[in-house]
This record gives structure tokens, sequence and C-alpha cells, in this order.
């Protein structure tokens, strides 16, 4: 019961109408895709899309690999792992590897 208490205090609320202008269009957005997807739902319950499919592009781009990269920095159960490198102690002293 905010709005009776602003009307009846006689408070000047700011930007009233811009507010009120973006949350109708919040709704009518709701609207639209809750819409669409019962829509979406109906026509995969009653089998007219038999399987949705992904029709996403990636671009692997194999060529940019530098050399120390290896097929073990694929992608494993949705997460990438990178290769563990063994630290040569004799280069970070010398300089040089052995």
């Amino acid at each position: 019961m905010a709005s009776v208490y602003v009307s009846a205090k006689q408070i000047k609320v700011p930007f009233i109408l811009p507010i009120v202008a973006m949350l109708w269009i919040l709704l009518l957005m709701n609207v639209y895709w809750f819409t669409f997807i019962l829509k979406l739902l109906y026509k995969v319950i009653t089998g007219q899309i038999k399987e949705l499919d992904d029709n996403r592009e990636y671009s692997v781009d194999k060529s940019s690999k530098t050399s120390e990269e290896s097929d073990e920095d694929q992608l494993k159960n949705g997460r990438y792992y990178l290769r563990q490198r063994k630290i040569d102690y004799n280069l970070l002293h010398t300089g040089r590897s052995q």
C-alpha cells in the first residue's frame, strides 16, 4: 500500500513515468518470452520438433596453437585441463637448459 501512502502524504516521486514505462516494458518482455517457451515446449511434446539442434558455430583454429600446446589442452568433461609442465631448475639458474 505504498501508493496510498505516497498519494496521501502528497510525496513527489521523481521520474515516476520512466520507471512505470520500464516496468511495463519488462512485463511485456516477460510475457513474450513465456509464450515463446510455451510454444517451444508444445512443439517438442507434440513431436513437431524431433530434436533440438545446436546450430552455433565454433571456430577452432588449430593452426594458431603454439608448439608447446598439445591435445591434452582439449576440452575434457566440460573443462579445459592444461598440461602440467615440469620446471627445469637449471634453466632458472643458468638461463639455458642442459
